[in-house]
Parts: structure tokens; sequence; C-alpha cells
């Protein structure tokens, strides 16, 4: 068995979900990267569980000898988000919003509406004065979602 099908089996009746997974490396020295996440928190101990039994569990797969290192992560802020279901963590902090058409903008996720709309509060200028306005985009429209990390 593939370890990537390996991977994909552990998780399948599990509360976390695959964000992506990345490999890097030459054909012999191969990093396999797993972002993982789930709907409630995710801490360090469920990183190490799932670390630990992935591990386990690629002794077993037939390119093993091909992999130097897998490690389990969570998705962190440097990444985009990728499922709707990721944003109920994110409410009240900012984003960079990259839409399928429009120009990108930044604004803090103020509402998760039905039908996936989300409600961003954006501060632009109109006439050398800051200006608060909404605006509403839906989630399947966006090409890029991340969150904008900010040291105030």
């Amino acid at each position: 068995m593939e370890i990537i099908e390996i991977i994909e089996n552990y998780f399948q009746n599990s509360s976390y979900n695959i964000v992506e997974i990345v490999t890097k490396g030459e054909r012999s020295n191969k990093i396999i990267e797993v972002y993982v996440d789930k709907e409630g928190s995710l801490d360090i101990e469920d990183l190490v569980e799932i670390n630990r039994d992935l591990n386990k569990l690629s002794e077993e797969a037939e390119d093993i000898r091909h992999i130097s290192k897998l490690v389990v992560s969570s998705p962190g802020t440097d990444r985009p988000l990728k499922f709707f279901w990721q944003l109920n963590k994110h409410l009240n902090r900012n984003f960079e919003v990259k839409p399928l058409s429009g120009e990108p903008f930044e604004g803090k996720l103020m509402e998760i509406g039905g039908n996936q709309m989300l409600s961003f509060e954006c501060i632009v200028k109109e006439k050398n004065k800051k200006v608060i306005v909404n605006k509403e985009v839906r989630f399947s429209d966006i090409e890029g979602l991340k969150v904008k990390i900010s040291f105030k």
C-alpha cells in the first residue's frame, strides 16, 4: 500500500480532516507533511498522537524506503483556509481575501451566514478619511482566504 493511501485511510473515520498533504524532496529522500484540522480545538497532544499512529502505520507502506520524514501539523495561519467549516474558529479575525473576481481586500470576518455568505468589515479610504464598509462574499467565490496576523 502507498503511504498517501495509508494516510487517507487513517483519517476516514476520525474527527480530523486532511487539509493538505505536501510531498517534498528527491525521489529517494522524500518528506511528507500532513496538515490536519478539525471543527473543535486541535491541540499538540492530538498532533503527537496522530504523528505516532501514522509513523507506525507507514512502516507497512511499500514506498517507505524513499521517505525520510513524515510530519503531522495543523495548517497554521500561514496557510490559506480551504474549507468552510474552518471559518467558525476565526470569527472576528482579520483576513486577506482574494475573490475569484474583483480586487483583493482585507477585512474582519464579522458573520458567517446561510448559503456560505461571509460578511467582512473593511476599512477603506474615501476623501482622505477612513470609512468602515461591509463586504459580503460567498465562500465558493473566494480563491484565497488567509488569516492576517496583526501585532497590536
